[in-house]
Formats: C-alpha cells, sequence, structure tokens
C-alpha cells in the first residue's frame, strides 16, 4: 500500500494500458478535508454513488449483505467504473451515496436489498460502521452522508 500524489479521482483507468503508469491496487489518496480513497478493480461494473464492498485484493462490487460480510473493508464509488477497470473509491469523509426511501439523518445505516444502497432498515442486513447521512430523506436518492472514520462491516 503506498500514498499517491496527483491522483486523479474522478476517472477510470484501462489496466491493460494504464498499468502501473499511476497507481498500483491498494494504493491511497488522503485529501485534507479528510477524505480518504483507495484505487480499486472493478470486478464487475459499479456506478457513481454505490456502496462497494472491497476484498482483500482490493476489486469492489456493488455492496449486498454477503459481499459486505465478506469485504476487507468498504467504500463509495464516486464515479462510474466498468467491469475490469480500475478507478478510486471514497472510504472516509464527506461523500454522496444511495440511500433507500424514508432514511433518516444521523442513524445507522446497513445494506439493503438494492446492491450498491444504504437503508436504515437492519433487518437481515449488515450495519454499515462509520457511515451516516446529513439530512433525511424522503425518496431514493443519491444523498450526502459523512464518515469521520474509514468505513469498515461492524458486524
Amino acid at each position: 500500500m503506498a500514498y499517491t500524489i496527483g491522483a486523479k479521482l474522478n476517472e477510470q483507468f484501462n489496466p491493460a494500458v494504464d498499468y502501473g503508469d499511476r497507481c498500483g491496487l491498494g494504493d491511497i489518496v488522503e485529501l485534507f478535508d479528510n477524505r480518504k480513497f483507495v484505487f480499486v478493480s472493478a470486478s464487475t461494473s459499479v456506478t457513481s454513488y454505490q456502496l462497494v464492498a472491497i476484498d482483500s485484493s482490493h476489486y469492489v462490487q456493488a455492496a449486498t449483505s454477503a459481499l459486505a460480510s465478506a469485504a476487507s473493508r468498504l467504500g463509495v464509488a464516486q464515479n462510474n467504473i466498468s467491469a475490469g477497470s480500475w478507478g478510486w473509491v471514497q472510504v472516509r469523509g464527506l461523500m454522496t451515496v444511495n440511500a433507500l426511501s424514508t432514511c433518516s439523518s444521523a442513524v445507522a445505516l446497513y445494506t439493503s436489498g438494492t446492491a450498491g444502497s444504504v437503508d436504515d432498515t437492519s433487518a437481515s442486513q449488515v450495519k454499515i460502521g462509520g457511515l451516516v447521512l446529513t439530512g433525511n430523506i424522503t425518496a431514493a436518492a443519491a444523498t450526502t452522508a459523512v464518515a469521520a472514520v474509514d468505513l469498515f462491516t461492524a458486524l
């Protein structure tokens, strides 16, 4: 794991072209405003604002309760990453995340039946440690959230 300077956090990279040119899987970028990102490879395509499960090899998929339970860590994609491509996912700080309807602010969040979306309903789901919404929502939406610590699965 290395720390990277000058990372392009909103881009995805083709490993066949960009391999070793910029970053390696697992590299970290920490910004002055407490945001932290990890460089990953998408096992399947992920879309902007999806909660993702990051395995020990730094491969990601949209998080489900099963994937989150087995993950080394969690993150949130802030842009699209196509299957087989590389990119950055956010693990700490102020971010945007997909949330299901009627989620309340400042309460525990969980995985949901919709892969990559969070909810404040715990039934049959996995708790996401460190993540809270900054405002209440009444319909499913990409909304602002904050993680004061690196996201983790609170089993």
